[in-house]
């Protein structure tokens, strides 16, 4: 979860990029339009895949909500991966 695209995630996923990592990613709904090929080019060889953006207020239950549609589409993506095998 990030409250916008700024320098300091693009070099976080830069230094976690590897083929070992992947990144789910909501960019709170607040900050407006984005540029996801900000982050796009700056990864080589993991996946990024961005969540449908909410208004996340912090410390609120929309916070909870954001975390599962993270984990839910994490799970799609398992479950889509190992019926392929």
């Amino acid at each position: 979860m990030a409250g916008k695209i700024d320098e300091t995630l693009l070099e976080i996923i830069h230094q976690l990029d590897s083929r070992q990592h992947d990144f789910f990613i909501h960019i709170d709904l607040k900050a407006g339009l984005i540029d996801e090929q900000r982050i796009e080019k700056v990864v080589n060889f993991s996946s990024v895949v961005f969540i449908d953006r909410m208004n996340g207020t912090w410390g609120g239950f929309s916070l909870v909500q954001i975390e599962l549609r993270l984990l839910r589409t994490l799970d799609c993506i398992i479950k889509v991966t190992t019926q392929k095998m």
